[in-house]
């Protein structure tokens, strides 16, 4: 039973048949649309798929709805606010996305290297050394490719006065990143240097040493 409400709050009966039917046709449309939701996501959700009987009964109840909606189309009603409940397309087959025109980056890249920088190893976090060059250079021997890691790190040198051990890897040298960089190219970075070096190391936590090129 639907009331209509006057100013003063009071609950006033409406008389008028067509008042009766308009609020009729609102909640029917609601119920069709409602039933309609049912019956595509009852397909859509595979955990549903076992319950037939589930899937019958939204069926025949979505059918009822629409046959009574369609016998009442012609009668006469004074229009109703519209269901808050709007109709959606649910493309029950959607065709794949196409990823060819969208432009991906590797958020993974900027670690460095998969072989050495992935989930199976572990590293620390990466610190900053500068070196002065002593009577023999440096004080350390490189090897290996992407990246390249320190082979040799001389007891009374720069490098082992400054903290570097056996086995660090070189990330980068005065600011230019050398994850991606081969041994031929680290090497002739590291010589082009005059009396100081900045290099950026990281420890490997696990016996992890990159491969010989």
């Amino acid at each position: 039973m639907h009331f209509m409400y006057t100013d003063t709050n009071k609950e006033l009966f409406s008389e008028n048949v067509k008042d009766h039917n308009g609020f009729a046709l609102s909640h029917l449309d609601s119920a069709c649309i409602q039933s309609e939701y049912a019956v595509k996501y009852d397909r859509l959700c595979k955990d549903l798929e076992p319950l037939k009987p589930l899937h019958q009964l939204l069926t025949e109840t979505n059918e009822q709805n629409l046959t009574k909606r369609q016998e009442m189309a012609n009668i006469e009603s004074n229009a109703v606010c519209p269901s808050s409940i709007q109709p959606a397309a649910v493309d029950l087959n959607p065709p794949p996305p196409d990823f060819s025109t969208v432009r991906t980056r590797d958020g993974f890249k900027a670690l460095g290297p998969l072989p050495s920088f992935s989930a199976e190893n572990s590293w620390t976090v990466p610190r900053t050394v500068v070196l002065r060059k002593g009577k023999s250079g440096f004080g350390f021997s490189l090897q290996g490719s992407y990246p390249v890691s320190f082979v040799d790190v001389e007891d009374t040198g720069p490098a082992k006065a400054s903290g570097l051990h056996k086995n660090d890897w070189l990330l980068s040298v005065n600011g230019q990143d050398t994850r991606y960089m081969s041994h031929a190219e680290v090497v002739t970075l590291v010589k082009s240097c005059k009396d100081e070096i900045k290099v950026e190391v990281t420890s490997p936590t696990i016996s992890v040493v990159p491969k010989t090129a």
